[in-house]
């Protein structure tokens, strides 16, 4: 038996505050989701379902308000039989097809314009990749094509930025089919965004219960340039803005939006909605850290930042009383000790790779220039020049006489190395011979030797690589160390309260360090950077778990056997034994992709409080997820990484930390964190 209650309750919740509307094209894509996913027979027969959301589409009578009725009839709110002729939509329900004024491309870039202009040109910059700031500003102009065209398709509004994007000079540097998936990034978080908006224009309050007027308020889009955020800042100084999402402007909300999230969980864009009719005027601002990817990393960091937080998580637990003062001293020391013997082993490792100065000095002049001019492309990534070019950068000032004219990035040309004005032969061994005797003394500990920095190190490993098994058992030193911290203070320190069976002061630390870089902790209650959490938003454009739907919405999961329908069927020992229609794999993922057989969907996915929460299986405001993490002890692979993966008690995979030398082979260890397929694919449903 179907029940209709529980399939109407999603849909409606889906549709927002104003109710199902079968008028709205929007409203029959979430309609046909839900029945999609409900597990009934509208999965067996997709073709009936699809020519019933057609019928509803096309405003047949015969169909056109059975969903509506059965809503209303689960609800006690009206008593109509089905089949009911559909009343004509209000003027309202007609104003949610039409052109927002609010959102119009003039108020999109009211704050920023021109820092948005020159984020394409390249001469204003930002933190992140050509890719990054296409999608970025991207979202952006998608809303402002979606103010004048609500319906417009993803596809649709794709092919609008890619027209927009492809001749605009960081379009160009990105080349065709890295600009063509930033777009379409940027247009399913374009769709997600200006959806996200309309709900807090019509919802949010001031600390006074003020709302905004939709006819007043002014949605501007922001980008993550610091032009763009000190441009925020003077605009609602300029406006009299006395608060921002029921927060003081100033200096509360200032710090954060200049800070990008006050320093913590940064923020790459906000949408700006000011209602500048009420004195003062009534401001709300969403923050959204935007990724291109749903498979793209959530936070940077370093053992040096990571042992900070553990300090500062133990501060917090002796302030409560979880933990006394001769505990906090223990996590103290221990996390100052890790960082003075991985410094320690990050010498050996820089002597190991400045062994090769022999090497390096035998190849002067004309064979290190050469090797320097090529050495990026040989190992497979960037342009090829591109380490010549931070030589000369590097060096240009340490020769005598320094290079006259002094040169710039926007001198060089990364794939032939060659410099405007050019550089003499002489001036080119003059920084060469400057590089190796760089090297050289920093090696062998001369008095007042500049220490190379992670640049030059990395491209004397690539010039003339060091000995990889050596380094190889000097990077596992380092994360064995990590290991051993966390387990004595597994061991030494326990909380008041104790912590579930099996996890440890050390494990119970680390798993509020990564709650928090995964976004996780939102579910707490916790306002990242001090923004409200139902104002903060991840927004990942595409989708790139695992998961995707055939032509009829059907749901596939890519395997090593090929597409396999879900629900997957596995074995008692968790292997995959075939999909649900028990129908043989789908071979063939880039050509089916190509040819449109499969696709990845249309929405964005999303990482927000009530898709965490589902995911994590919790009821926000959760009490203390990270007592119910699990995380592994680093294990080291073939190569330099070091891998840290995120369970939940039940064993299910969340995220994955790896640990390795972001600079290459030889350089200082960092550390990245994002979420794991499993965990991708759970989130995709969810923000559908």
């Amino acid at each position: 038996m179907i029940n209709w209650e529980e399939i109407l309750d999603e849909f409606a919740h889906k549709c927002g505050d104003g109710g199902p509307d079968m008028t709205n094209p929007n409203h029959l894509a979430l309609l046909r989701e839900t029945l999609l996913k409900s597990n009934t027979d509208f999965n067996d027969y997709q073709f009936a379902t699809n020519e019933f959301i057609g019928n509803l589409r096309e405003g047949r009578s015969k169909d056109g308000n059975y969903v509506q009725n059965a809503y209303n009839d689960a609800h006690g709110l009206t008593g109509k039989p089905y089949g009911t002729k559909p009343t004509e939509p209000t003027e309202k329900d007609k104003s949610k097809s039409k052109p927002d004024p609010s959102m119009s491309q003039a108020n999109i870039d009211l704050i920023d314009g021109d820092a948005k202009k020159g984020g394409k040109d390249g001469t204003v910059k930002a933190p992140g990749n050509p890719s990054s700031v296409i999608n970025e500003i991207g979202v952006g102009d998608g809303m402002g094509h979606l103010s004048q065209n609500p319906n417009l398709t993803v596809d649709e509004l794709e092919e609008l930025l890619v027209k927009d994007m492809s001749t605009t000079p960081i379009g160009r540097k990105n080349g065709a089919s890295k600009t063509k998936n930033a777009c379409r990034a940027a247009a399913k978080s374009a769709k997600r965004e200006f959806e996200r908006t309309q709900q807090t224009v019509s919802n949010q309050k001031d600390s006074k219960g003020r709302k905004m007027n939709p006819k007043e308020t002014k949605v501007s889009h922001v980008w993550g340039s610091k032009e763009s955020l000190q441009n925020t800042v003077d605009h609602l100084e300029k406006l009299g803005v006395k608060e921002v999402n029921g927060i003081p402007f100033d200096p509360d909300y200032k710090k954060i939006i200049l800070e990008g999230g006050a320093g913590e969980n940064p923020t790459d864009t906000m949408v700006v909605m000011i209602d500048d009719s009420q004195d003062p005027p009534v401001c709300a601002i969403n923050h959204t850290s935007n990724k291109t990817s749903s498979n793209d990393i959530q936070g940077n960091s370093s053992p040096e930042k990571n042992g900070e937080a553990i300090r500062k998580q133990a501060a917090k637990d002796l302030t409560s009383g979880k933990i006394d003062q001769k505990q906090y001293d223990y996590v103290v020391q221990q996390t100052t000790q890790l960082e003075s013997s991985l410094s320690s082993v990050q010498k050996k490792i820089d002597t190991e790779v400045q062994k090769t100065n022999a090497q390096l000095r035998a190849k002067l002049p004309t064979q290190l220039i050469d090797d320097l001019k090529v050495a990026s492309k040989k190992t497979g990534g960037g342009t090829s020049a591109k380490y010549w070019g931070k030589a000369v950068l590097q060096h240009q000032m340490k020769i005598k006489p320094p290079l006259n004219p002094k040169r710039a990035a926007k001198d060089f040309n990364a794939d032939t190395g060659d410099y405007d004005p050019p550089l003499t032969p002489e001036e080119e061994q003059r920084i060469a011979a400057s590089f190796v005797k760089e090297m050289e003394d920093a090696s062998n500990g001369v008095v007042g030797a500049s220490e190379p920095d992670t640049g030059m190190t990395k491209i004397l490993a690539r010039v003339v690589p060091p000995d990889d098994v050596a380094l190889r058992q000097l990077y596992k030193e380092q994360h064995e160390l990590i290991t051993n911290t966390r387990n004595h203070l597994n061991k030494n320190v326990t909380l008041k309260p104790p912590l579930p069976k099996g996890q440890g002061y050390g494990d119970y630390t680390a798993s509020k360090n990564f709650l928090g870089r995964l976004h996780l902790d939102v579910v707490e209650g916790h306002n990242p950077g001090g923004i409200p959490k139902e104002n903060f938003e991840v927004n990942c454009g595409n989708n790139d778990s695992g998961l995707f739907y055939d032509k009829s919405g059907n749901e596939y999961q890519w395997t090593s056997k090929g597409f396999l329908r879900t629900p997957l069927k596995k074995d008692k020992q968790g292997k995959i034994t075939g999909g649900a229609d028990n129908k043989p794999p789908i071979k063939g993922k880039k050509k089916s992709l190509e040819d449109g057989a499969f696709n990845t969907g249309d929405n964005a996915v999303v990482i927000n409080e009530e898709n965490i929460a589902k995911c994590l299986g919790v009821k926000p405001p959760a009490k203390d997820i990270a007592e119910h993490i699990v995380v592994s002890e680093v294990e080291t692979g073939s190569g330099v990484t070091g891998t840290v993966t995120i369970y939940d008690l039940g064993g299910k995979k969340i995220g994955e930390q790896a640990i390795r030398p972001k600079g290459g082979t030889g350089t200082k260890v960092q550390d990245t964190v994002k979420f794991r397929p499993e965990f991708q694919r759970c989130l995709q449903k969810e923000s559908k």
